[in-house]
């Protein structure tokens, strides 16, 4: 394409030869959603909780997202214990590793997902086996509209996503191509990252 004279710009995960790059720090990405987690551990669980990270290390380029969640509670809230980090980007597999994991570790207070996905399948096991209980945290992170309507329900557990504004991004990236059509292309790929926004149950 870009032989032929076409813009490319690549959203998300990064091309690393195209014109334009619209990514999202996966590490900083890793930090907000962290962040939510160990601020309800310091102010709702006295600093001390067991944590599951339901991450996407199977996915090579998000293992830093959950580099950057485990870091962040670790420091941010050193009395808490990551008792597992498995991989799980769906509900199903959410669902089956909270089930696995709070059979060995049944005091888990913090479930905290990569993505809003694995986090909504490990809401419905929480929920399923009765351990939904007020000083519950489960957050994710892409503010999808199952998330935020979970989060919505009366005694919901699901207390914090991460938005980073999917609508707005693929504004950006049309802005992007059209500056290259008129403008010409830059001579080294323009790499910006997209925004990110924390929501949590009280401001919706």
């Amino acid at each position: 394409a870009k032989k032929a004279g076409i813009g490319v710009v690549s959203e998300a995960q990064p091309i690393d030869n195209a014109h334009g790059i619209y990514t999202i720090d996966e590490y900083q990405y890793g930090v907000a959603i962290g962040t939510n987690a160990a601020q309800w551990i310091n102010e709702k669980l006295d600093g001390k909780a067991e944590v599951i990270i339901i991450s996407q290390d199977n996915v090579e380029p998000v293992i830093q997202r959950g580099n950057g969640i485990q870091d962040t509670i670790e420091s941010l809230a050193p009395g808490a214990t990551i008792v597992a980090r498995q991989a799980g980007d769906s509900p199903e597999k959410g669902m089956r590793i909270v089930e696995s994991v709070l059979q060995n570790h049944p005091n888990v207070k913090v479930i905290t997902g990569n993505n809003d996905s694995g986090a909504l399948g490990g809401y419905e096991a929480v929920k399923a086996m009765g351990l939904d209980t007020p000083d519950f945290f489960v957050g994710g992170a892409d503010a999808t509209a199952e998330a935020l309507s979970k989060m919505k329900e009366p005694g919901s557990i699901y207390r914090a996503t991460v938005d980073i504004k999917p609508y707005y991004s693929g504004a950006y990236v049309a802005d992007m191509l059209y500056k290259y059509a008129t403008e010409g292309f830059p001579t080294e790929p323009e790499v910006v990252y997209m925004e990110m926004e924390t929501i949590w149950q009280e401001d919706l």
